[in-house]
């Protein structure tokens, strides 16, 4: 029994300061929702209820049955241990009456999805507020009183879990515990772990590490071959495995297919999730050498048409190269065919056939052109030049004529 947080009421007078630790929220599957509540779904609801996500001064109510509005009592405090939420519940006459006279006898939290609070917060999930109720969704146990020895007391409770009641002392000592464990089976204790094997799965047998896949944290129980399926179910979502490193994933799976199979049970085999495995723990998993064989086959499949993208995309490429590379080999010649014109190398009827020589010949066109001089650009002007050397051609030819003419 939780050993914090109770308040005793006495009989045939009762109290309105009647509370105690109440389990309301579990991790794990819920059946008839066919939902998974995870650790992150428990502290988010912490969260929210620490923010006051539904207001300042709104309390959480205990309502009779989902379709109640009237108190039975109200939540004071949330708390969060291991893989279990916990409410102080300072029930009133109502409600204390109803679990004495045993008409409701366990409890059922309502939560709102993607809340914006009044902080102006986005919020996954919150606690809207808890039924009483006889048709539980949740595996919790029932909502009791215990009388008190020697007293004519009694307190209303709900046996779930003794952690609450370790002492620093006895803590420290369940730590050290773990951290041999840890030496021992290669796993890290996580935040969310269990110190010891939580009570759920205790009072089925599992006592020992050796009954858990991750017998660090009292993780993934698998003594019976419906714990084994479970467990093999849990740790193929993503959200539970990614908590884990590969090195702990791959301890993990393999203490889960091996248990699994001593109850005669063959899980079966996914190359996304079990490829890393020994291939001694892969032969005992349903599928195996038929998938692995169709998974090469798909392998080099992909890898075939990965390379023919590649080769295409090379071809492309290759394409653009050539294409940038005469664009520059162009811009390059016109450029040295501008300067051969301006320092009088050619003449401008013969740029247009300069452009059109190959690029393997244009060097040598260069080197030959670069020496060759028809006219100064920088001291003549050549179309000037060209007419005064007409005139004074024209003006040699007549003097020819004259003298031959005898003047």
């Amino acid at each position: 029994m939780i050993k914090t947080g109770k308040i005793l009421y006495e009989f045939g007078n009762i109290t309105s300061e009647t509370s105690d630790w109440i389990p309301i929220l579990k991790a794990g599957y819920v059946p008839a929702k066919d939902k998974d509540i995870t650790i992150e779904d428990l502290q988010n609801i912490l969260l929210a209820f620490q923010n006051k996500a539904l207001g300042n001064n709104k309390e959480i109510p205990v309502v009779l049955t989902h379709e109640g509005s009237t108190a039975y009592g109200w939540i004071k405090d949330l708390r969060l241990d291991s893989d279990i939420l916990y409410a102080l519940i300072e029930w009133n006459q109502n409600g204390e009456a109803v679990i004495k006279q045993k008409e409701y006898r366990y409890v059922s939290p309502e939560l709102y999805y993607d809340l914006k609070g009044y902080d102006k917060q986005e919020y996954p999930v919150v606690l809207f507020r808890v039924a009483l109720t006889n048709t539980p969704a949740l595996d919790l146990p029932p909502v009791e009183i215990e009388k008190q020895e020697g007293k004519n007391s009694a307190l209303i409770s709900c046996s779930y879990s003794e952690s609450f009641s370790y002492d620093d002392k006895e803590r420290e000592n369940l730590h050290k515990q773990a951290e041999k464990r840890e030496k021992q089976w290669g796993i890290k204790f996580k935040e969310d772990g269990n110190l010891t094997p939580p009570s759920e799965y205790a009072k089925t047998g599992a006592t020992n590490p050796t009954d858990y896949a991750d017998p660090v944290n009292f993780k993934y129980p698998i003594h019976t071959e419906e714990n084994c399926k479970s467990a093999f179910k849990y740790f193929s979502k993503a959200e539970n495995r990614d908590k884990y490193s590969p090195s702990e994933q791959k301890i993990i799976w393999e203490r889960i297919i091996r248990a699994s199979v001593k109850f005669g049970y063959h899980p079966s085999y996914d190359p996304n999730l079990h490829s890393n495995l020994p291939t001694e723990v892969k032969k005992l998993m349903d599928g195996y050498e038929k998938k692995e064989e169709n998974s090469m086959d798909e392998e080099l499949e992909k890898y075939k048409k990965l390379v023919e993208e590649q080769n295409q995309k090379i071809e492309e490429l290759t394409a653009q190269l050539e294409k940038v590379t005469k664009e520059k080999e162009d811009y390059e010649w016109d450029k040295k065919i501008n300067e051969l014109l301006e320092n009088g190398n050619i003449l401008p009827a013969m740029v247009d056939e300069l452009k059109a020589i190959k690029p393997e010949s244009r060097v040598e066109f260069y080197e030959f052109l670069s020496k060759q001089k028809l006219f100064n650009t920088k001291t003549e002007n050549f179309e000037d030049k060209v007419v005064d050397k007409i005139d004074e051609e024209i003006k040699e030819v007549k003097e020819r004529i004259h003298k031959k003419l005898g003047g």
